[in-house]
């Protein structure tokens, strides 16, 4: 059968598929769903950036890394070129654009002290530079989502139209922007709130960097180390993670964690510099460090755990120099000497030690000089302990 004629399977489906979209424009949808245009309909779109394959605008980019490593002072070297309309670090191609206005929301740092600061030292156009303020008794007074999406919308609007082209939004605190009802830890309730916001993102065409803490896992790929749930950097279309260069501890890289829009730019090295009692950022050039190289110099060496054969090894070695010394032996001194004579790690003699407490073959004992670890009877004739219940 042809795909013309009329009992054809695909030619039916269309033609069902037509006949609803014709009955959609004639009548409301009773369920409330929006359907979209068909993607042969959908006109594709260049995607702008704010900073060429770093921060693009219509979507949201995140920064995050632990405090005291320069984010929020990135965050501002970012801010005062866009509102001097000077080129980004490294940036190919052209070198200026128009200044914009940028809104500044954040609920952790005060504006007079910390913000107004750094962008006076970063060199920032402060008439370019609206900070979002609230009143923490009335919480119609933050910018949250969704609640607050409309509101955010005609703000934006009103200032375009006013004469101020907004082009970038600061959020400093990303959990702070979630509605007090939604909980930063669950996936679901983060998916609402931060897709209404890049829909709001991508209809005004506004850039936003948005500024989030680590969580205290210590371990795992830097797409997993971002504090609250999974869901913002599922949403975000642009990550990255400001720390310690792990060459060098004077200076901090810049790495990128999740990049949808382009390939992965490479990593960007800066140091903080003093000025005016304060730090701004010079910045140093191309690193090869990656996002997991950042986060791995963040954390204190591990220390390794014990294998399961290195914790009978080490049952062997304690009740053999318990036999050898006598009856009990300072437990300190214990694991100094089997440190010393057998290898014997930290780890493996505490877990050796509480298993042999758990089989009754060993008991401690306080002491004057300290704890003592008692060799019982038992174990020395090499037989189970009378008063053991099976």
């Amino acid at each position: 059968m042809s795909e013309n004629e009329p009992g054809d399977p695909f030619r039916r489906t269309a033609r069902f598929i037509d006949l609803q979209r014709e009955r959609q424009k004639r009548s409301p949808l009773k369920h409330g769903f929006i359907l979209r245009n068909f993607a042969r309909d959908i006109r594709p779109e260049r995607v702008d950036w704010l900073w060429e394959s770093r921060v693009p605008f219509g979507s949201l980019t995140l920064v995050q890394g632990p405090p005291d490593k320069g984010k929020t002072t990135f965050v501002s070297d970012v801010v005062a070129r866009a509102t001097r309309g000077t080129g980004m670090p490294f940036e190919p191609g052209t070198t200026s654009r128009e200044p914009m206005t940028v809104l500044w929301f954040t609920n952790e740092e005060s504006p007079s002290q910390h913000i107004a600061p750094r962008l006076l030292r970063a060199g920032a156009d402060m008439e370019r530079v609206d900070l979002l303020d609230f009143e923490p008794s009335k919480p119609n007074t933050w910018l949250t989502f969704p609640s607050c999406a409309e509101r955010f919308d005609l703000l934006v609007r009103q200032h375009r139209e006013a004469g101020n082209p907004v082009g970038l939004l600061v959020i400093d605190g990303l959990t702070s922007v979630l509605d007090r009802k939604l909980s930063a830890n669950n996936e679901q309730d983060v998916r609402v709130a931060m897709a209404t916001l890049s829909k709001v993102l991508e209809q005004l065409k506004l850039a936003c960097i948005a500024i989030r803490h680590p969580n205290k896992h210590g371990a795992g790929a830097a797409i997993t180390r971002g504090g609250g749930s999974i869901g913002f950097s599922a949403v975000a279309r642009a990550e990255f993670v400001v720390g310690d260069d792990p060459e060098s501890r004077e200076a901090r890289v810049l790495a990128s964690v999740k990049a949808n829009l382009t390939r992965r730019p490479s990593s960007l090295k800066f140091e903080l510099v003093e000025r005016d009692g304060g730090a701004v950022v010079e910045w140093r050039g191309e690193s090869s460090a990656t996002a997991d190289d950042v986060y791995a110099a963040m954390e204190p060496q591990r220390k390794k755990r014990a294998t399961k054969q290195e914790v009978a090894s080490a049952k062997e070695s304690i009740m053999e120099a318990l036999r050898d010394v006598g009856r009990d032996v300072l437990d300190a001194e214990l694991m100094r000497q089997l440190s010393e004579a057998a290898g014997v790690s930290r780890d493996a003699y505490i877990r050796a030690k509480q298993e042999l407490l758990g089989e009754r073959a060993i008991s401690p004992k306080q002491a004057a000089d300290g704890w003592r670890i008692e060799l019982r009877t038992h174990a020395i004739r090499g037989r189970r302990d009378p008063d053991e219940v099976f």
